[in-house]
């Protein structure tokens, strides 16, 4: 089912326009207080906006306008706290989580807005278990009382029979036999037939987390939202669930809210970047996230993004350095982008750069190399010691598709591109301490920072060869 989006909420700050196509997976990314989860509570009918729009399929789920303003606030007001991250966990909320999670009135078929017999300008909305909508949370909510197999068949045993009136028919209630046979489908298919007698008790995070995909999925959904399935799972739990979701998403029309870009990158077609309640960037999943547009999705990204203007001059070969690839690979095309203090900075370019217009260039920090003066002697390949043994470098470069010369080279020369600023801070991460400065940030190996001596405050010069960035445009 294709969804078209549109929803302000003013106390929030929250303005939203979005349209997922049918049987397509969007992967929604952004900090705490973006509005991630404001996005998945509108549309599950748990919150209600000041204003908007929302279609699954030719069914109106809701259409509130500015008529009903008022009443709308009020509305939002009492049925939610106001911090989203909240909201679905506190008091009546919880409860109507869990109802929409479990999909408790199976998949409506409900007329379009027009055949409601009602002007367009009056309020329109549709109750949550009337969407043929699911909700999966951080947390699992099974319900406590049941078994694993009736948390699952619950919510094709609740679907209702017979129809209201000015209502659309709703999906026939499963028998009991019928539902059972459902449910144990479904755990079979998360690979978890085996729990369908234990209490939710009894069962792991990752377990639990897997039963209320189940039962999100056996209400059959028109869409399913995902809030985060994997926040609360242990590391190694994490990678089966995510193969278990990348198979049951196939085909079915999804939106995903995570913090992961491995998730966004094995589970979602297009990527959704949010900030401060508005869409900062969207399109492919890998090129948002490869060749991100600002610095925020670059930083989500683990990017460094260096934005400025296409140059006109053309690109000297030695300033560019060596060719990348092997035998049969095409030359790489070169492009020079001047940005921010006049500095022109040279990468590998597979479009055209339009002289004049705005363009970036990404580097990973893995390929960034630093020092604490424009003629030092340093590796530029990794930021790895200078001691290190050119073979170990030059594994390190290919693992990096970088295709420089490394270990031995002769500083920051003519083929090399340097951007001076100042470390702010130094953040461990894991094996390599990652070195930031205002403009473009380093991993280096921790004895590489002590022999640097490399503190906030300290003026460093960090370099990348071109042939391990890329230049695009905007």
């Amino acid at each position: 089912m294709s969804l078209e989006f549109t929803a302000r909420l003013d106390d929030r700050g929250f303005d939203v326009s979005l349209t997922v196509s049918e049987g397509e997976t969007v992967a929604v990314l952004g900090p705490n207080g973006a509005g991630k989860s404001t996005l998945l509570n509108v549309l599950a009918g748990l919150v209600r906006p000041d204003a908007g729009r929302a279609v699954l399929g030719g069914t109106v789920l809701f259409d509130v306008g500015a008529r009903s303003r008022t009443r709308a606030r009020t509305t939002t007001r009492s049925r939610s706290t106001t911090d989203s991250r909240s909201e679905k966990y506190d008091g009546d909320s919880a409860g109507r989580a869990v109802a929409v999670q479990a999909g408790a009135a199976g998949r409506p078929e409900s007329p379009s807005f027009s055949t409601w017999g009602a002007p367009p300008s009056r309020s329109r909305w549709l109750p949550p278990h009337e969407r043929g909508v699911s909700l999966l949370a951080q947390e699992a909510l099974l319900f406590p009382h049941l078994s694993v197999l009736d948390n699952v068949a619950f919510g094709p045993r609740s679907r209702h029979g017979g129809a209201p009136a000015g209502r659309a028919g709703r999906t026939a209630r499963l028998s009991k036999p019928a539902a059972d046979d459902l449910a144990a489908r479904w755990l079979d298919e998360v690979d978890a037939a085996d729990l369908a007698d234990r209490k939710p008790a009894q069962l792991s995070g990752g377990q639990a987390q897997r039963i209320a995909v189940a039962r999100a999925l056996a209400s059959d959904p028109r869409l399913l939202l995902l809030d985060e399935p994997m926040a609360a799972l242990d590391i190694a739990v994490a990678p089966a669930l995510r193969r278990m979701l990348r198979r049951v998403l196939e085909e079915r029309t999804a939106i995903i809210v995570t913090h992961d870009i491995l998730d966004a990158f094995m589970l979602a077609d297009r990527v959704v970047v949010m900030d401060g309640g508005r869409i900062v960037d969207i399109g492919s999943t890998r090129a948002v996230l490869e060749r991100p547009s600002n610095q925020f999705t670059a930083g989500l990204a683990a990017l460094n993004v260096l934005i400025g203007v296409a140059d006109a001059s053309r690109v000297d070969a030695r300033r560019a350095g060596p060719e990348s690839g092997g035998a049969g690979s095409r030359t790489p095309e070169w492009g020079t982008i001047v940005i921010e203090g006049g500095r022109r900075i040279v990468a590998a370019t597979d479009a055209p750069l339009v002289p004049g217009a705005r363009a970036a260039v990404a580097v990973r920090p893995a390929l960034v190399s630093v020092a604490t003066s424009p003629h030092s002697t340093t590796g530029t390949s990794t930021g790895t010691s200078t001691s290190t043994s050119t073979s170990t470098s030059t594994s390190t470069s290919k693992r990096n598709g970088a295709g420089i010369s490394p270990g031995t080279a002769t500083g920051l020369g003519t083929g090399t591109n340097v951007v001076p600023g100042t470390v702010l801070d130094l953040e461990p991460r894991g094996d390599v301490v990652r070195v930031r400065t205002e403009h473009i940030a380093a991993d280096l190996a921790p004895n590489r920072v002590a022999e640097l001596d490399l503190a906030p405050g300290t003026p460093v010069w960090c370099a990348f060869e071109p042939s391990a960035a890329v230049a695009y445009p905007l």
